[in-house]
């Protein structure tokens, strides 16, 4: 976040969205893997179950930001990949 915090100014818009795109598709396959473990985790298994519900939780939140961020940032003539 540090990275997008201090882009604006530095770093052309094109290079900003490219990043957001990349933590985007990042975030989704890890978010998958993590609602999956989530999924198979052993009802017994309450510390694994709440950190894995954590992690689900978070790893949305985050997601939600930067889909929320990319509909914001681009102009008219800027298109946002989709992944």
């Amino acid at each position: 976040m540090l990275r997008f915090a201090f882009a604006e100014g530095h770093l052309p818009r094109s290079e900003v969205i490219a990043f957001l795109v990349g933590f985007r598709d990042v975030l989704s396959a890890h978010l998958e893997e993590v609602r999956a473990l989530a999924g198979a985790a052993h009802p017994t298994d309450t510390h694994r179950a709440l950190a894995l519900r954590h992690d689900v939780a978070t790893r949305a939140a985050s997601l939600r930001w930067v889909e929320d961020t990319l509909a914001r940032l681009p102009t008219r003539r800027t298109a946002v990949p989709r992944g």
